[in-house]
């Protein structure tokens, strides 16, 4: 064989057994992978678990949230009879102001037509007081 060729070879070799280093290099050994195998494996457990603490979770707060539901609505349903009959009393409460707003108003009408009637009783006092004055100063 010639130089040649065996250096060929040679060169053909050797870059093979630099490929060969570099994935041995990159390629991961058996306790990196048994290490990533047993890392992921807790990283389930470990998701498992925070999901099924969040589905307690879940399940507590559904179940409060019907329990809170279920009472306001029972609060809501005694308040209902409570606001009708206030409303009731609104309108009979409105109804008393009306009249008594008119009452009043009669009340202050007569009032002012008696004191009309007083003034001229007044007058007509003071006008008899003073004739009969008159006539005894005649006399």
């Amino acid at each position: 064989m010639s130089d040649q060729l065996l250096e060929q070879i040679l060169s053909e070799l050797k870059s093979l057994n630099q490929r060969v280093t570099n994935i041995e290099t990159n390629m991961a050994t058996k306790q990196e992978l048994e290490s990533i195998d047993q890392r992921m494996s807790n990283f389930e457990t470990n998701t498992k678990q925070e999901l099924e603490s969040l589905n307690q979770r879940m399940t507590h707060f559904e179940a409060n949230t019907k329990q809170e539901l279920e009472s306001l609505n029972q609060h809501v349903s005694h308040l209902v009879p409570t606001t009708e009959r206030i409303e009731k009393k609104q309108a009979t409460i409105l109804e008393q102001v009306v009249q008594n707003s008119e009452r009043i108003s009669v009340i202050t009408e007569s009032q002012q037509r008696q004191e009309e009637s007083l003034k001229t009783l007044a007058l007509r006092s003071i006008e008899q007081e003073t004739e009969l004055r008159k006539i005894k100063r005649v006399k």
